[in-house]
């Protein structure tokens, strides 16, 4: 279970590790597209860890539901 959780926050970090990157390229498009795609990628991922923190009893009192949502929409954006 440990080693899941260390995979997930792996994810958020290399997420916003990426965007970091892409806020050096050169060009303002690739520039602007790439960190707001990877940026929402870390945020689906944040939500993808507080759902898994539910889903595995460590914390109870999450709405579930809300962070479905916010799951959805952070993936398909």
């Amino acid at each position: 279970m440990a080693l899941l959780a260390v995979f997930r926050l792996g994810n958020v970090v290399h997420a916003l590790v990426a965007a970091r990157k892409t806020t050096e390229l050169p060009e303002v498009l690739p520039r602007i597209c790439l960190t707001a795609s990877n940026l929402t990628r870390a945020l689906y991922f944040f939500c993808d860890t507080v759902l898994w923190l539910k889903s595995v009893g460590l914390q109870s009192d999450i709405k579930k539901a809300k962070w479905q949502n916010w799951a959805t929409k952070c993936y398909y954006f």
